[in-house]
């Protein structure tokens, strides 16, 4: 059984997307994962299209009988159920921010160092990998005592 995703700007459609339960529930999973990438960060500065764009999708979603969205009265706005955000999407929460963290940690660690001993590429260009041997050196150096190791030899000392 499909669902079927229609996307109208009052009186014209631009799209209609005929969508399993299953389909429909992985969109869902993009919207939220999508969302929280754009507005988690931000408090007073959240980028209201985006909510706005979202609150669409759940009603939809809600109206559509789709599991994980309800609409909460104390808020007046539909939102993900504590075990939606439990579920999966926490997965891929989890191996996202894993992955962000390591490659952000290891390019900051190359480019300190890089400006230590400097020759780190100008601020006008933007870095190229592969185009800087000593960057690839530092990097692998990095990730593989990353990779033996995680962050147990990681520390910091007064005057490095």
């Amino acid at each position: 059984m499909h669902t079927r995703v229609t996307i109208r700007s009052r009186a014209h459609s631009f799209m209609e997307l005929p969508l399993s339960k299953a389909d429909a529930e992985r969109l869902l999973e993009i919207i939220y994962l999508g969302a929280t990438v754009i507005n988690e960060s931000r408090e007073d500065d959240r980028l209201a299209e985006y909510d706005k764009l979202e609150q669409l999708m759940l009603k939809a979603a809600a109206e559509s009988g789709a599991r994980g969205v309800f609409f909460n009265t104390e808020t007046n706005a539909y939102e993900y159920t504590g075990a939606f955000r439990e579920g999966r999407v926490r997965k891929f929460r989890e191996d996202h921010d894993d992955y962000v963290f390591w490659e952000e940690l290891v390019d900051r660690l190359v480019h300190r160092d890089l400006e230590r001993r400097n020759t780190v590429q100008k601020p006008d260009k933007p870095f190229a990998p592969g185009l800087d041997p000593a960057h690839d050196e530092i990097a692998t150096e990095y990730w593989r005592e990353f990779e033996e190791h995680g962050i147990d030899r990681l520390g910091i000392w007064e005057g490095m």
